[in-house]
């Protein structure tokens, strides 16, 4: 798709989107739809934001970005349906690799710790209660080491049901991490992966192309970043590296992190400017580690493990009918931290599956790996939100001001911190626009 640069004298659009992950290109295409003259921005020189079809060392393709659906993403499932795209059932067959305290062992996928149980029914309690608006005082001062500390369950048992909890918010202490956000978290983004996931076939990138295939490539411009947002009585004026757009509307599809570099005439209020300063990302890496074969099977294991190295998760991605096999390693840490090579990654990662698994039987064949923290325009992913922020008061992040309206996964009501997030923020935020542009 060829990209169209607006020229350095001004152009004016009835709305301007900035930012084209899926929110922002949800966004677009609603607008798109109903005859609204849009302009779509974004710093990177591709669509799709976090989601990005990586390389590896022998050609194949993976998914560097989130790739899983979970139970309750309806809107993820409309799209995949209306677009084509397949559903891979995660397989989970066999036993699963545990490294904690120095000591490895297996526990089949079926099998529940007593503990843990006991934990996750409470927690499953706190999700249901904040559903109702319910918040257990003292909630938002207490992260979730903290909270977890005051269970009835062994260090073990604790340690193991803190990482289930932080992990998928890319967190790695959990007493760094607020016990509310967590909740809000998990009681609006569904199951974890470890139950009943599918993987998008093609990732998330293959839905951020089919949601830009229909866009008029005029439509959209790179490689073009925004330093100002200012409004006035007549709209919004953006001040970029390729010069002005003016619009009557704006949608600003970022993170809050991205906001927080861009300046604002007029300054926005008081309590949103800390509401956005305050959220935090950490990084992320994905890498893809593939065999001759699915040697686990051979010996009772399913290729998921879970422990204290580097890669604190480890699961299955073989793709259904292939001979070979690949395992997929996540691996949390600090945005802004210093890089590591590919070399080193891949060093890194094959020493940690030696741990999980005791051995390995059988040759690496292609390695592939992307590090968000490591990505400028990303600042990390995931949002392992500190105790004392104002979990409640997220939604105030979704609320226009004049005209400049928000959007991105940060500020959805349903599935925040996904995919399905993404999409729903962008829709409400092109929804509104347009209820008032028809009145």
């Amino acid at each position: 798709m060829m990209m169209q640069l607006f020229p350095e004298s001004n152009r004016h659009v009835d709305v301007v989107i900035v930012g084209l992950g899926l929110s922002g290109l949800s966004a677009l295409r609603m607008m798109s739809a109903a005859g609204v003259s849009t302009l779509g921005i974004d710093a990177r020189d591709r669509i799709g934001g976090k989601t990005e079809t990586i390389k590896s060392e022998e050609g194949r393709s993976f998914e560097g970005g989130p790739e899983f659906v979970k139970p309750g993403h309806e809107r993820m499932r409309s799209l995949i349906r209306e677009f084509g795209l397949g559903l891979l059932t995660v397989e989970r067959r066999g036993h699963r690799s545990i490294f904690r305290n120095g000591i490895r062992w297996t526990e089949h996928h079926d099998y529940i710790d007593p503990g843990l149980l006991r934990l996750k029914r409470r927690f499953d309690q706190l999700k249901a209660d904040f559903k109702k608006g319910v918040v257990e005082k003292g909630l938002e001062e207490c992260s979730v080491g903290t909270w977890l500390g005051m269970q009835d369950v062994d260090a073990l048992q604790q340690t193991r049901f803190a990482h289930d909890l932080v992990f998928e918010l890319s967190g790695t202490d959990p007493f760094a991490v607020s016990m509310a956000a967590t909740v809000s978290y998990h009681a609006a983004a569904g199951q974890s992966h470890d139950q009943s996931s599918e993987r998008i076939v093609g990732g998330g990138s293959a839905v951020a192309a089919k949601l830009a295939a229909g866009l008029d490539p005029n439509s959209i411009t790179l490689n073009t970043m925004i330093h100002a947002v200012n409004r006035h009585q007549k709209g919004v004026e953006l001040q970029t590296t390729r010069g002005t757009v003016t619009a009557s509307f704006a949608v600003l599809a970022v993170s809050p992190t991205v906001l927080n570099r861009m300046s604002f005439s007029p300054a926005l209020p008081e309590r949103r400017h800390r509401l956005i300063s305050g959220w935090t990302q950490q990084a992320a890496t994905k890498s893809f580690v593939v065999f001759e074969r699915q040697w686990w099977k051979s010996i009772g294991l399913s290729g998921f493990a879970e422990g204290e190295m580097g890669n604190t998760i480890v699961m299955n991605a073989s793709r259904p009918g292939e001979r070979e096999g690949t395992l997929l390693l996540f691996e949390n840490g600090v945005a802004g931290g210093p890089r590591i090579s590919q070399h080193e990654t891949k060093a890194r990662a094959l020493k940690d599956l030696e741990r999980y698994f005791g051995y390995l039987p059988c040759p690496v064949i292609d390695f592939a790996t992307k590090s968000w923290g490591s990505d400028p325009l990303s600042s990390g992913c995931g949002s392992p939100l500190p105790p004392r922020y104002p979990v409640n008061s997220r939604s105030e992040l979704a609320k226009p001001i004049e005209n400049i309206f928000f959007a991105g996964t940060e500020v959805a009501e349903q599935g925040w911190g996904s995919m399905e997030g993404a999409v729903r923020a962008g829709e409400a935020a092109a929804d509104r626009i347009l209820s008032i542009i028809k009145n």
